[in-house]
């Protein structure tokens, strides 16, 4: 997954990492820890942070 990419898209759209966290239902230290790598997004997770964001999920791994 291309973190860098879901960072920029989130910047573009004016999200935080709290925002996100929150309309995905996620704490924030578990969203920061997949915004890191330390732990990975699960596909339901990406599908609706693609919604969110109105973006195709695709993008996150070109």
């Amino acid at each position: 997954m291309n973190l860098k990419k879901l960072k920029g898209v989130m910047a573009e759209k004016d999200f935080t990492q709290s925002k996100l966290a929150s309309m995905l239902g996620l704490s924030l230290k578990s969203f920061s820890a997949k915004m890191k790598g330390k732990t990975e997004f699960k596909v339901n997770e990406l599908a609706r942070i693609s919604k969110i964001l109105d973006v195709d999920p695709s993008i996150f791994f070109e």
